[in-house]
């Protein structure tokens, strides 16, 4: 199991549009407590997600999951789909919000059905979608 550390880069400022610790719009890339890597989407008050265990494969588990955002708080339900060996579905509540240290979006749960592992989300930048660091170029004059 992957452990969180709170030494990753920051969330972009796009991300954190937020007043009084409202995160706006938590769209993104998650890891997770349970070794899973989680594709979150927000259109409007809905959040959909799909998640991959085993940093990402999907060879435990794949899930998805469709939940309505009321303020910080979310509430839908996930259901396993074939990718993986597991076979759950149930319920899920979690609560978002930003981490004042880290400056990142994380997802706390609240309660959960079926068995459901994660307990704690936090945002991340998967390494291939890292923008390299821009080369100064020196101009002639």
């Amino acid at each position: 199991m992957k452990k969180l550390s709170a030494e990753s880069k920051a969330v972009p400022k796009r991300k954190l549009r937020a007043a009084q610790g409202t995160v706006a719009n938590p769209t993104g890339v998650y890891t997770s407590d349970d070794g899973g890597r989680y594709y979150v989407r927000q259109i409007g008050n809905t959040i959909w997600w799909a998640g991959l265990g085993n940093g990402g494969t999907g060879d435990n588990f794949t899930n998805v999951f469709r939940g309505t955002r009321t303020g910080n708080v979310v509430s839908g339900t996930w259901v396993d789909v074939p990718r993986g060996t597991n076979t759950g579905s149930g319920t899920l509540s979690f609560q978002i919000s930003l981490d004042p240290t880290t400056q990142r979006v994380t997802f706390t749960r609240r309660s959960a059905t079926g068995g459901f592992g994660a307990t704690f989300w936090q945002f991340d930048i998967p390494q291939g979608l890292r923008r390299p660091a821009r080369r100064r170029v020196k101009r002639k004059r």
